[in-house]
Parts: C-alpha cells; structure tokens; sequence
C-alpha cells in the first residue's frame, strides 16, 4: 500500500501473473490505465475480446495511503467505464469486472452487461502480496468465495453516508424509500446456492432481562461445497428515547455444509440486543431497554414485508 515500487513486494502476484499460472491461452491487452486514459490500440483490444470466450477486464486505482489518496470523486474514471461498456457491449464474449480499489469507487452503471463483478476491497481496502491469485482462484473456481461485504457499496454519489443501520428517518425522497445501493452490506455470492427455511423464535413474548433463541435451517441446495455466513439482525421501529435505525447487525456465524447437507444454526438473543445507549448529554453514557416491538431478521437482504418467513416479530415487556 502506498507504493508502485514492486522491488519492495518480493512476493507479490499480479492479477495477470496469476491469471497465466491458472489458465492457458491466456492474452493480454493493456486497454486503460488508472487514470482511465487509452492505452494502445482499442480497436485491437476490442476485436480480442470478441475472439474470446471470457474476457477479465481488471480496473481500478493505484495504490495509495491516507491523505495522498484524497478524490473529490468516487466515480471509477470515466475512461474506465467506458473500456467496460465497450467490452460489454460484445456480445461473443462473457465479461468479468473485477474492480480492485481501496474503498468503493462508484461504477455508474457501467456494469451492468457483464457476466460477474468480483470487487476487491481487502482488510487495508487494497490487495495485498498474494491478491492477484486470490483473484485468479475465485475466478477459475479452485476457490469457492464466502466473503460478504463489509459496507453497503453505494450506487450514487449522494448516498454514500448512508450505511445499513442508517435511521429509519434517513431515507431518499422518491416514496420515502431505502436508497438504491449497488450491494448491500453482507451482500456476496458462491459458486453453489443456499436456503433458509424453518426459523423459529423460542416465544413472542420476553422480559427485558430475558433471552430469546433463534433457530434457522440453511441447506446447500447446490452442487458443490461451500460456506455461508448467516446473519440475524434486530429491528426496532418506533423508540422514544431516539430516533432507532433501520436494522442492527447482532449475530453471525459461518457454516460449511456440502451439496445438499443441511444444518440448524441457533442464536441467543439478550438484552444487549434489543437495547441502546440512551443520547442525553451529561447524564452518562447508558444501555436502556425499551418495552415495544421488535423483529429478529435472518438475512442482509430480507424485507420483513416481502420475506416474513425469514423475519419474527417478538415483543419485549419492561
């Protein structure tokens, strides 16, 4: 991070060098640089895509580290989603973006046409020595992924303060909605495909003080092993003390299941998860519970409207 100096990075693996060591027939275009200028001949560029069954089109930024990374703009360069359009409009060929940045750079619908997007948002936000064949693994399939987004990735430049747990008043102006995003936080997908059936609270009713348990089947559905993280948020929508968010992140875990095994996961809710730290200025920083409704949501993507299998409302008495 912070260097374009590979000396410094004896074992570094680039995203083509891994690419060539994972596949054969392997060709190589230039195309765009960080900046998003041309770089070669893009008609060229453009006639080897379309000779190509998949082309991997790698974009993004150079390295950086803190205030020297400052941009006024998330967007990606304008040369860059130009290049990918341009690819995706192909239709011989089966594009896969793969966006390697230190934080969410905005891709403007750029897209939309291509067959996967793999973004690369590692724990210091950009790849590391052996990222470029962490790539090159998702890709081929060697790897089967189970990351989940850490972040909601924004899909316009207005909305980038608004993160998942955002205050049910915060929302944008058409219908008084939830903000377009282009991936929710938890959002990421596998190679093979799970369900979630069967979840059940242990009452409706719980003291303060009390506990709940939670229990969610999740099957791999799939043809191939695989991981996948299960979430439990809590909702609250009305409070007095405070305006309460749209939904908290309160438990996770990970499970690995093979084609067609299935497991029940069981979580136990507390106190600590239906409370909050009353604001009031000078009277101490303090954990309160308030008596209400409340839903424990299984899923980053469920609407307890439009999903109620996965969404149980229970009610907690002072």
């Amino acid at each position: 991070q912070g260097t374009d100096n590979s000396t410094l990075i004896p074992h570094g693996v680039s995203v083509r060098d891994a690419l060539n060591h994972t596949f054969a027939n392997v060709r190589y275009a230039e195309g765009v640089d960080t900046t998003g200028h041309v770089i070669g001949n893009r008609t060229a560029d453009l006639a080897l895509a379309a000779s190509s069954a998949y082309t991997i089109v790698v974009v993004g930024e150079a390295s950086y580290t803190e205030k020297n990374g400052d941009i006024p703009d998330l967007h990606l360069p304008l040369g860059q989603r130009k290049y990918i359009k341009q690819l995706t409009a192909i239709p011989s060929t089966n594009v896969i973006v793969v966006v390697v940045a230190g934080r969410p750079r905005l891709l403007g619908g750029a897209h939309k046409k291509a067959a996967a997007v793999l973004v690369r948002l590692h724990c210091s936000f950009l790849p590391c020595e052996q990222g470029g064949q962490a790539i090159a693994d998702v890709i081929s399939g060697r790897v089967n992924p189970s990351a989940k987004l850490p972040l909601t990735y924004p899909q316009a430049s207005g909305n980038i303060h608004l993160p998942y747990f955002h205050r049910v008043n915060s929302e944008c102006r058409e219908g008084f909605q939830d903000c377009a995003m282009e991936w929710t936080f938890g959002a990421g997908l596998s190679y093979t495909s799970f369900e979630y059936s069967n979840v059940t609270l242990s009452d409706t009713k719980v003291r303060s003080n009390g506990t709940l348990t939670l229990d969610v089947t999740v099957t791999n559905t799939g043809l191939r092993a695989g991981k996948e993280v299960v979430f439990v948020f809590i909702s609250q929508k009305v409070r007095h003390g405070a305006v309460p968010e749209v939904k908290l992140l309160k438990h996770f875990t990970k499970v690995s299941l093979q084609p067609q095994e299935a497991t029940t996961v069981r979580f136990t809710l507390s106190a600590a998860d239906w409370s909050y730290y009353r604001p009031q200025i000078g009277r101490g920083f303090h954990s309160v519970s308030e008596p209400g409704l409340f839903h424990a949501i299984v899923k980053h993507d469920t609407d307890c409207g439009r999903h109620p299998a996965l969404c149980k409302a229970f009610h907690v008495d002072a």
